[in-house]
C-alpha cells in the first residue's frame, strides 16, 4: 500500500527547500535538491509499492526535482563543496559518544585468541544490512529523467565525503575539463555528488537525474549485483575504467601494537553508509577482532580516541588520504598492521602505508595493509540520448587529460588508472573516440 501521508510530508519539504533556494542560491542548492531526491527515491522504491504506484510517485518526485533546480543557477555545480556547507543528511549523524547501534551490540563479542593470532578459517562474507535483496529479488530502481534548461549540460560523478580521495580526484578531474584549451568542454558543468560512500554511489548514478558517473568498490558493486539488491543492475551500469585501489587505514594508540587487541574494544568504523562501515564488520570478523562498533567521522573520532572512549579508527580511502595526512594528529597515534588472510583473495589485495605516505605518522618501516579496488562506472543511457553525449564527452576529456592528471600536484591515484582495464562480467563504455582522445587521434 502507498505510504502516502510520509510522501507528503517529503514532497511538502522539497516545496519549502524550492522557496528557500530563491532567496539563497548558493552550491549548497544544488546539494539541497539531490538530498531531496534521495529521501523521495527511498519511500516511492519500497517493496510495498506496486510498479504503478512506484511510478506514479516517481513521477510526482521529478516533477519536484525540476522545479528545485529551475531555481540553482548552474554555474553554482561544478564549485567545490565546503565541508560545514553541505546539507543536512549528507554526511550521516553521528551517534552519541560512546553510542552501539542495537545490531552491532548483538553481532559483537570479545575474541578469546591470543594477540598476535591469525587465522584464515574464517571466509570473507558481507553480511550489512545495505545487501538484503527481499528474498533474492531487489526493488529496481528508476532512474529520475528529464532537466530543465539551465542543467542540461550538468553531469555528476557519484562520491564520498569531500575528506576521501575520491572527491579530491572529481574535483581535480572538474578542474582540468574546465580549464580545456580547445574549448570544447567550456559548457559543461562537472560536480561531485557528495554522499557518505559505500552504497550510496552507485544509488545516486541509478537514480538522481544528472548524475550520470559514479566511483564505487568493485566488490562492493558485484555483491549489488550477484544479491539483486536494486535489480539487474548489470543492465544499467557501464565500466569506464579501473580507477584505483582504496586502502584500509587502521589508527590506533601506540600502546595498542596488533590488530587483534582490538577485540572487545570500541572501535569507529565511520560514518553510517561508508565505505569502512560497509565493510569494517565484515573485516574484523575475518581477523577474529570482533569489536564494539560505533559510527563517527574522523574528526570526532580523534577527539574520543584522545579521550581514551574509542580504541582505534578504521577508514578506507586511496592512500595518502589527505585529511589524516595534513591533520595534526596525536604523536601517540600510529598506524596498525592488516595481514592479509587467504580469506580475503578476490575481494582485497594486498597494499601497504608508507612513509611518504604519511610522513607524519610512519617513520620508518612500512605498515601492510590490504586494499579494495574501485573504478569508475557510467549509466548506460541509450545512444541517441542526450545524457550518453554528455557521458562520452567527459570520458573524451579524462582520456585526453589523463597524462596532465598523473603528473603535477594531482593526487598519486591518478598513476593507478587504467581506462583500458576491464571487470570480469561487466560490459564497457565504447572507449574508441576516447581511445582516439589519448593518443592524440583527431575524434570521428
Amino acid at each position: 500500500m502507498m505510504r502516502a501521508p510520509l510522501i507528503a510530508i517529503v514532497l511538502c519539504s522539497a516545496s519549502a527547500a524550492v522557496c528557500a533556494q530563491s532567496a539563497n542560491k548558493t552550491v549548497t542548492g544544488l546539494h539541497s535538491c539531490f538530498q531531496l531526491a534521495r529521501g523521495v527515491d527511498s519511500v516511492c522504491s519500497t517493496p510495498a509499492n506496486d510498479e504503478a504506484q512506484r511510478l506514479d510517485c516517481l513521477e510526482k518526485a521529478r516533477a519536484m526535482l525540476i522545479e528545485c533546480l529551475e531555481h540553482i543557477p548552474p554555474e553554482t555545480s561544478a564549485v567545490s563543496v565546503p565541508r560545514q556547507m553541505l546539507s543536512p543528511g549528507t554526511v550521516q549523524p553521528e551517534l552519541p559518544i560512546g553510542t552501539v547501534s542495537p545490531e552491532v551490540t548483538a553481532r559483537s563479542g570479545s575474541s578469546e585468541m591470543p594477540s598476535g593470532t591469525v587465522l584464515a578459517s574464517h571466509p570473507f562474507t558481507l553480511t550489512s544490512a545495505d545487501f538484503a535483496a527481499n528474498g533474492g529479488n531487489g526493488v529496481k530502481l528508476s532512474k529520475q529523467i528529464g532537466l530543465p534548461g539551465n542543467h542540461r549540460h550538468t553531469t555528476g560523478i557519484a562520491v564520498s565525503d569531500p575528506s576521501s580521495t575520491d572527491f579530491v580526484m572529481a574535483k581535480e578531474l572538474t578542474k582540468v575539463l574546465a580549464a580545456d584549451d580547445d574549448g570544447s568542454l567550456r559548457d559543461l558543468q562537472i560536480y561531485p555528488t557528495v554522499g557518505p560512500g559505500g552504497l550510496q554511489p552507485v544509488r545516486d548514478v541509478l537514480t538522481l537525474p544528472s548524475t550520470d558517473l559514479a566511483i564505487a568498490s568493485i566488490p562492493v558493486i558485484n555483491k549489488l549485483r550477484a544479491a539483486r539488491t536494486y535489480g539487474d543492475i548489470g543492465q544499467q551500469l557501464v565500466l569506464v575504467g579501473n580507477l584505483m585501489t582504496e586502502e584500509l587505514h587502521v589508527l590506533a594508540p601506540k600502546h595498542i601494537a596488533d590488530i587483534h587487541d582490538l577485540a572487545g574494544k570500541t572501535v569507529s568504523l565511520g560514518p553510517t553508509g561508508s565505505l569502512s562501515a560497509t565493510l569494517g564488520h565484515d573485516i574484523l570478523a575475518a581477523l577474529d577482532a570482533k569489536a564494539r562498533e560505533v559510527n563517527l567521522d574522523f574528526d570526532k573520532a580523534i577527539r574520543e580516541m584522545r579521550a581514551g572512549k574509542i580504541a582505534a579508527i578504521l577508514l578506507i580511502s586511496g592512500k595518502p588520504v589527505r585529511h589524516i595526512a595534513e591533520h595534526a594528529l596525536p604523536a601517540e597515534l600510529h598506524f596498525l598492521s592488516v595481514p592479509y588472510l587467504p580469506a580475503f583473495e578476490g575481494d582485497f589485495v594486498r597494499s601497504a602505508l608508507t612513509h611518504d605516505d604519511y610522513p607524519r605518522v610512519i617513520e620508518g618501516t612500512e605498515v601492510g595493509t590490504i586494499g579494495i579496488r574501485c573504478a569508475l562506472w557510467a549509466y548506460h543511457w541509450p545512444e541517441q540520448n542526450e545524457r550518453f553525449r554528455l557521458v562520452e564527452m567527459v570520458i573524451e576529456g579524462l582520456a585526453k587529460h589523463l597524462h596532465e592528471l598523473q603528473s603535477g600536484a594531482n593526487h598519486p591515484k591518478w598513476k593507478e588508472t587504467d581506462l583500458s582495464g576491464s571487470v570480469s562480467g561487466w560490459s564497457r563504455f565504447d572507449l574508441s573516440k576516447a581511445a582516439a582522445a589519448q593518443n592524440g587521434k583527431p575524434k570521428l
